[in-house]
């Protein structure tokens, strides 16, 4: 049992040899505890997922904390499957580096970043929103210490995202979103395309630092 717990909480990994233990360094598949929270029908808080996180993005921080050392496009998605109704999360920036953040089918692979293929979509740092590698501006350039707010009206197929106080468009309204027709079973996702990126998502409404719009909840 401390094993697993020690595996699950992220601070170590066994080593593959010997009995030791060393810190944990990188994205790392823990199936028998994602499996044994299935079969006895557990639920996890959201986070970032071990399970579906590109080689080279670093997981720590209860998997909230992502920062990337690799200087190619990976991402990371996130868990559980968004619940079809209309919600709201917060990415900090920390140390930003060039990211992509937003949602994403389980078919975008893991190589690229949200809103470079047909089944995501994303608000990359250059202030674009992007779908199939296509971008419109949607926000100022964001930098070191802001925060990014993705609002997701799943039913309808819509996501606004926000730059600290300052929404583009209006989720509460239901108007201008930064990109429509969302499809498919989605995931929160991140994605880096340069290393050096380092951020904090807010999943859980007590980590917010700005109220959801009028309608939005949390993941879980």
């Amino acid at each position: 049992m401390a094993d697993f717990i020690r595996r699950r909480s992220g601070l170590a990994v066994p080593t593959e040899y010997g009995d030791g233990y060393r810190p944990r360094s990188d994205c790392f598949l823990d199936p028998l505890f994602f499996g044994m929270m299935a079969a006895i029908g557990g639920a996890l808080d959201p986070s970032w997922n071990p399970a579906d996180c590109a080689a080279g993005i670093t997981l720590s921080g209860g998997n909230l904390v992502a920062s990337d050392g690799a200087s190619s496009a990976r991402s990371v998605r996130g868990q559980p499957a968004l619940p079809s109704r209309k919600l709201y999360w917060e990415i900090a920036l920390s140390s930003p580096g060039a990211w992509n953040i937003g949602v994403a089918t389980a078919s975008m692979p893991l190589t690229i970043a949200p809103g470079q293929d047909v089944n995501s979509w994303g608000l990359a740092s250059n202030g674009y929103a992007y779908y199939n590698n296509s971008g419109v501006p949607v926000v100022a350039v964001p930098g070191a210490n802001d925060v990014i707010r993705v609002a997701v009206d799943v039913p309808n197929g819509k996501i606004w995202y926000g730059l600290n106080g300052t929404w583009a468009g209006d989720p509460s309204a239901g108007t201008s979103p930064a990109n429509t027709g969302l499809s498919g079973t989605l995931y929160a996702c991140l994605g880096y395309q340069t290393s050096g990126g380092y951020t904090t998502a807010r999943f859980l409404s007590s980590s917010w630092g700005y109220a959801a719009p009028t309608g939005f909840t949390a993941i879980s």
